[in-house]
């Protein structure tokens, strides 16, 4: 897209960066799929199903710092937006109420600022490189406060065309889905990433330019976890793929991006 086209002083990066390798099958796995990736806890003797997708390196992408342009960038266009939205909730170290309270804050930001009739927050998770040990409590899920989980550095979307109505039916009442997924309904399932507490200067969000994205490089694959069963792409190397990030993203910085979007309008439908 024009808007997000180089400026003299981009800052391009050289990344290293982990892409599958196409469907891949494997005899021992877990359940009859093609593409597995299971997610939380596993034994240690059931560590080696945990995936039977393999993966391919690819060096010297460029992901080009659209800091500056981020007033050009749109959700429905690019499949991702940065909106302010300073949060009232302490996030530096939330108790449970402070959690709950953060996500009711930020739902409700969200249906005023997209116009929605209903915005249902269904999961959320703490991600850093480096957690310290003495504060993990391995006894609680991964991804909470107490026991964050780390980057996910493959490229992927969180749903698929097909996944994306079944994980929307997943949460909502037997009333709710007879309402809203009888196709007369916008659906969209989007993520809000953002610092807790600082500039983002690790391990930053790399996002990747929706109109850019041959559909024949997404890759299907189940998500196994404990709590639910979904499907998400993976995205196959592609020379033409054009790839951003936004440096010094501050906790007053909210990423939206598009998981699924049952009427993209010409626009997103997925974004990686």
């Amino acid at each position: 897209m024009d808007c997000l086209g180089p400026k003299d002083d981009d800052i391009d990066k050289d990344v290293h960066k982990l892409i599958p390798d196409g469907a891949v099958t494997c005899e021992n796995s877990l359940i009859d799929l093609e593409n597995l990736q299971v997610a939380g806890p596993l034994d240690k003797d059931q560590e080696r199903y945990r995936s039977n997708v393999t993966y391919t390196t690819e060096d010297e992408i460029k992901i080009r710092d659209i800091r500056g342009l981020e007033g050009n960038l749109s959700l429905d266009i690019h499949g991702f937006q940065l909106i302010e939205h300073r949060p009232r909730t302490p996030l530096d170290n939330p108790d449970e109420e402070e959690i709950k309270n953060y996500l009711s804050e930020t739902s409700a930001f969200l249906k005023r600022t997209l116009g929605a009739e209903v915005v249902i927050t269904y999961n959320y998770r703490f991600r850093r490189q480096a957690f310290e040990s003495e504060r993990r409590d391995a006894s609680e899920s991964v991804g909470t406060v107490n026991n964050q989980d780390k980057p996910v550095v493959t490229p992927h979307t969180d749903q698929t065309v097909e996944g994306g109505p079944r994980r929307a039916r997943h949460h909502l009442t037997e009333d709710e889905a007879s309402k809203y997924l009888d196709g007369t309904w916008r659906v969209r399932i989007l993520n809000c990433w953002r610092p807790l507490f600082h500039p983002a200067d690790e391990r930053p969000m790399a996002m990747c330019d929706y109109a850019s994205v041959d559909h024949a490089d997404l890759i299907a694959a189940d998500r196994v976890s404990r709590e639910y069963t979904g499907e998400i792409y993976y995205l196959r190397h592609n020379e033409n793929q054009q790839w951003y990030w936004i440096s010094n993203q501050t906790p007053e910085e909210m990423l939206l991006f598009v998981n699924y979007d049952s009427d993209p309008q010409g626009g997103a439908v997925v974004s990686v």
